[in-house]
């Protein structure tokens, strides 16, 4: 197993799944972090930029970065891990108090008098009449915090929001027309670029990984950009399992997004492993899609549940349920699909789906 630290020597821009096309739009929006298929990516391309005479077997049968699979992927503030927000957290709107609260989980009122399409037994909920805010996708726990809430900790904690560590810097651009090779009419456009580096420091990627043997450190490219970033061995967290023998109740956590063909949770594989889904802290969906270079044409573009999505789990079936528990902490949420499974194949290598699990108060 390999680990490394990618650092950007530049500003970075990352497609999200939506279209954009010169002429017909002005504005080019992004995401950070990245999906981890993009670094995923850049893994390939510093293979083969190290192994030119296995070029030719990119994209085919041949193709040895077929093995190269992502086990660990994180932001890191100033050269510590942190974790995507998990999204049972909110803030309340407006407070200046960077430090976020656990929804309160209890029981539904479904069916008692009250007409719902929800369909669990229990719902999340804030603690009071509060206007909240939305952390989802926008802070980070350090890991000392995000060990406290795995370990069912109460009280606040305390986060970092992104916009701390990056800075916007938008990119105006024209198209070109290829055929006089000036400036085509209509297609000015601005690229939301970002710099991994704000008023409180920096931010840098860590990333965990085996199947190919790459270079100690060097430099590559990243984004949709193209921009230079510097790669090198480092460290990568390591988490306790917090769950005891007897925790039947317990968390599911997404360090990374995940997709499923059931859309929001996979509930097949909960229910063939033993397992219940009580509720879920899933926060706003994201589209995966992405570009087959073997065919030359754009992936499908799939509904993804995103980095920081928890479920609450209850065992229904503790000898099914122990016997795949270990291999959703510090796993993937994939280990729980059949060895045959297409969505397994084309995500769990990819490092979507990665998870920790948590206790529940």
């Amino acid at each position: 197993m390999k680990t490394f630290r990618l650092r950007a020597l530049d500003t970075l821009f990352f497609r999200d799944g939506k279209p954009f096309s010169m002429g017909e739009e002005t504005w080019a929006k992004g995401i950070f972090p990245p999906y981890p298929s993009t670094v995923h990516g850049m893994l390939r391309s510093v293979y083969f930029s190290d192994h030119l005479n296995q070029l030719s077997g990119a994209n085919t049968p041949a193709d040895p970065t077929t093995r190269l699979t992502i086990y660990g992927y994180l932001p890191s503030l100033n050269g510590a891990p942190a974790f995507p927000i998990p999204n049972d957290l909110y803030a309340i709107d407006k407070s200046k108090n960077q430090k976020a609260l656990l929804f309160k989980f209890r029981e539904s009122d479904a069916g008692g008098g009250i007409i719902s399409s929800y369909k669990h037994a229990f719902v999340l909920e804030t603690h009071g009449n509060v206007k909240i805010e939305e952390l989802g996708g926008k802070a980070l726990l350090r890991k000392e915090v995000f060990e406290n809430y795995l370990n069912g900790k109460a009280g606040e904690y305390p986060f970092e929001r992104i916009t701390q560590y990056v800075e916007d810097e938008p990119k105006i651009g024209i198209g070109r027309d290829f055929n006089t090779r000036t400036a085509s009419e209509g297609k000015l456009y601005r690229v939301s670029m970002q710099r991994p580096q704000g008023k409180e420091g920096e931010i840098t990627f860590l990333v965990k990984f085996n199947g190919i043997t790459l270079p100690e450190k060097g430099l590559s490219r990243f984004g949709a950009e193209i921009k230079a970033i510097e790669y090198e061995n480092y460290s990568f967290p390591n988490i306790s399992n917090p769950l005891d023998d007897n925790d039947t109740h317990f968390k599911i956590y997404l360090a990374s997004p995940a997709v499923f063909e059931e859309g929001l949770y996979p509930g097949e594989w909960f229910k063939n492993h033993g397992l219940k889904l009580l509720a879920a802290a899933s926060g706003r969906h994201q589209y995966i899609g992405g570009f087959d270079l073997s065919k030359q044409e754009p992936k499908e573009m799939r509904r993804a549940v995103p980095a920081g999505t928890v479920f609450y789990i209850e065992e229904t079936d503790v000898k099914k349920a122990g016997s795949v528990k270990h291999l959703l902490h510090e796993g993937s949420i994939y280990n729980l699909a059949p060895s045959n499974n297409s969505y397994k194949e084309e995500y769990q290598k990819r490092g979507f789906g990665l998870t920790y699990l948590g206790k529940i108060n």
